[in-house]
């Protein structure tokens, strides 16, 4: 369509001596149109285009009536509209190249995009489309991407994202960190091991400096515009282990169990206390009592008391995390040090434990059935107590629990 100049009433467009059909068009079209006339200034410089005409859908897109903008300049119609605009419809009046313009108008509070081409001598037609939402949705977009750049690359665990194929596409600083030395996770190179999601292990690796470090490396597979992929999260355990491996050294592990006895919590608890207070971290302690060990000793023999200990304590360790720490406190008492997790996270912690325990007792065979007692308390940073105090607290909320009859049950011998 070509739209070349007003109505004989001047009220309108007109094409090819102002045929009704093509004005029915334009009216009937649902992008806003505009037809304008440049304008130049006494040294023949262009200043500004006059409206001519505009059609519904241009009021629509504007949000000006048509009696607004026609017969006026463009920048007293629409004050704030950029200089650029004038000198984009300039150049396609002066050489017949249609162009694209897209900004925002101040004055309107909207974003366009426009399509100018040439109509005939100093006269051009705009197509209007407002696109302030699209823009909106853009900018939200760009922002949230900043945001999640901005926790990637400085996120103090080490990120690594794998594709399928097992190849290494990305590397926060912190992953680079770790193995800038070692070589041994790379952009671009194969993940050194077959990938599941819910994957966990340590690593061990040699930094820049000769130091080696134990990383605790935990896998979660995602779909990402629609192709399978996998993020390795990597956590600096080296203290932990190290600690883990000093106790071990100290004989602060449970014979029974294998899970550290008292002794041992109490002195990785102390330095695990430590940690919190100046990382201003909370510290959750969970203690627990398995009940009725009584009657397994006293009724089928201190070998099945043994593996109803036993059964409790692997439990704890399979269903909690690997950096937490599961001990035997004495007798039928067990405790859980966990950091570096909230409210939510103990929730889901606890009901694991308690879905893993009727997985057990579904499929052991065993002449007894496992239940317990369990307490939480929070080591709040801003309030510090000792380890003591804290397993004081939990074990008070064990014994309240008892005495409002919920507790998950009691052992009972299978007849």
């Amino acid at each position: 369509m070509a739209l070349t100049g007003t109505s004989p009433g001047g009220e309108g467009p007109c094409a090819d001596g102002g045929d009704a059909r093509y004005r029915s068009l334009f009216e009937a079209m649902t992008e806003g149109v505009a037809i304008c006339e440049m304008k130049n200034d006494a040294d023949g410089n262009p200043c500004d285009f006059i409206c001519l005409d505009v059609n519904p859908a241009f009021e629509r897109e504007s949000g000006l009536p048509r009696a607004a903008v026609c017969g006026k300049g463009v920048m007293k119609a629409i004050p704030g509209i950029e200089p650029s605009w004038i000198e984009t419809c300039a150049r396609v009046v002066a050489i017949g190249e249609p162009a694209r313009i897209e900004g925002a108008v101040a004055s309107l509070g909207r974003t366009f995009h426009v399509f100018a081409y040439r109509t005939g001598p100093q006269r051009f037609a705009a197509v209007f489309s407002n696109v302030t939402e699209r823009h909106r949705m853009e900018e939200t977009l760009r922002e949230s991407e900043e945001w999640f750049r901005a926790m990637f690359e400085h996120a103090v665990d080490g990120i690594v994202v794998i594709g399928e194929d097992g190849t290494v596409s990305q590397m926060n600083p912190a992953a680079r960190a770790f193995f800038r030395t070692s070589g041994y996770v790379a952009i671009g190179v194969q993940f050194p091991w077959a990938l599941r999601g819910g994957d966990t292990r340590e690593l061990r690796v040699t930094t820049e400096a000769g130091d080696e470090r134990v990383l605790d490396v935990r896998v979660v597979a995602m779909e990402v515009l629609g192709r399978r992929c996998y993020r390795a999260s990597l956590r600096d355990v080296t203290d932990l282990a190290r600690a883990r491996e000093d106790l071990r050294a100290a004989a602060l592990i449970d014979d029974l169990t294998q899970v550290f006895n008292r002794r041992g919590l109490m002195t990785l608890g102390a330095k695990q206390i430590a940690h919190a207070r100046r990382t201003k971290r909370p510290l959750w302690l969970l203690f627990a009592d398995v009940d009725g060990m009584k009657t397994i000793n006293d009724e089928l023999g201190h070998a099945n008391g043994d593996s109803a200990l036993q059964d409790f304590a692997d439990v704890l360790v399979s269903t909690l995390r690997q950096s937490d720490i599961v001990a035997r406190i004495g007798g039928d008492e067990f405790a859980a040090l966990a950091l570096d997790t909230n409210d939510d996270g103990v929730k889901v912690m606890t009901e694991r434990i308690r879905t893993a325990i009727e997985a057990r007792n579904d499929r052991s065979g065993r002449p007894y059935r496992l239940a317990y007692s369990l307490g939480v308390a929070c080591f709040d940073p801003e309030n510090p107590c000792t380890i003591e105090a804290l397993m004081g607290l939990a074990d008070r909320r064990i014994y309240a629990q008892k005495r409002d009859r919920r507790i998950s049950g009691v052992i009972k011998v299978v007849r």
